[in-house]
């Protein structure tokens, strides 16, 4: 449902800790950064969470990845590859960004994005009322490509009444 190619917009995941909802984000991603570049986001809890999936998942993947690794321009003296940083990584026709919830504020402004993969949103802290829910900040991150969007969100439910992942996932079909 992740591919260009279906017409489902929003992918939601719901389930239970370690169960694959992570590796299913990271090999979307993977698919994008490869067959079909697109901007990319990647949101998740905090700064710390994403340099655990920078350094655990999306560069092994990428080096592990038969000629996904060569699309990257090799060596520059401020980080392992041209076009990389900890938030932000470009490659031939797309670009992948970070963004923390912790730091939203910051990091999801001004920002679009055609896909975007949210990680353990359950996790994220409480928005303040003024704010509006972090999920409804990250949706208008793809509001600008109408029905040429994708949306991934896996979560583990902290508990029902507090838990973001859980109307976006009744809502579902």
């Amino acid at each position: 449902e992740l591919s260009p190619q279906s017409s489902t917009r929003e992918v939601i995941l719901c389930g239970g800790v370690q169960i694959t909802k992570t590796t299913i984000a990271a090999l979307g991603q993977a698919y994008y950064m490869d067959h079909a570049p697109k901007r990319v986001l990647f949101a998740s809890a905090s700064d710390g969470l994403i340099r655990k999936f920078r350094v655990d998942v999306l560069d092994p993947m990428i080096d592990a990845v038969r000629g996904l690794k060569e699309k990257f321009t090799t060596q520059s003296e401020t980080s392992n590859r041209k076009g990389f940083s900890e938030k932000e990584v470009e490659y031939p026709g797309g670009s992948w960004h970070a963004a923390s919830a912790e730091n939203e504020k910051k990091d999801f402004r001004q920002v679009t994005k055609q896909i975007v993969f949210g990680d353990e949103i359950d996790g994220w802290k409480r928005s303040s009322a003024l704010e509006g829910k972090k999920w409804k900040l990250l949706m208008g991150r793809v509001a600008g490509f109408g029905r040429r969007y994708k949306v991934y969100a896996g979560s583990t439910p902290t508990s029902y009444e507090e838990s973001e992942i859980w109307p976006l996932y009744l809502s579902g079909d």
